[in-house]
């Protein structure tokens, strides 16, 4: 009876403790994140192009974000051909507390941070209250 009851006390012991994958590593927010929609007032306002860009998240607290510009050409018929082109690269440094992702571009002062919220495979930055962009990892 002793042995069944120190059996059962070490396996709750094992059970309870967290993995070192649960310690709040950077690993749940390392990789590239694409961007899949724009809402602005409730409204879908997603252009073709925008749905190229992405971020990079590496283990060393740095990121990029690659964007895509339209980019119209006329052809000698006359006609339009629309395509998107990769634009600026933007690098910065991220910090992650508990759900949320604070980023900062290398471009902006101290006081210009966004903040991500990621769950699960979405992370969603949400602007004013009136925008928020999603991503999903790839």
């Amino acid at each position: 009876m002793k042995k069944s009851i120190l059996l059962l006390a070490i396996s709750l012991l094992f059970l309870s403790c967290k993995s070192d994958d649960d310690s709040g590593s950077n690993n749940s927010i390392v990789g590239t994140w694409l961007l899949t929609s724009i809402i602005e007032n409730n409204e879908e306002i997603i252009t073709m192009c925008e749905r190229q860009e992405f971020y990079e998240f590496r283990d060393d607290n740095t990121f990029s974000f690659q964007v895509f510009d339209e980019r119209e050409d006329l052809n000698e018929d006359g006609t339009v051909e629309t395509d998107c082109v990769e634009g600026t690269l933007d690098t910065g440094i991220y910090t992650i507390e508990g759900n949320n992702i604070a980023i900062k571009f290398d471009t902006e002062d101290e006081s210009d941070v966004s903040v991500f919220s990621i769950n699960q495979d979405t992370l969603t930055l949400t602007f004013e209250e009136t925008e928020i962009e999603s991503y999903v990892r790839q």
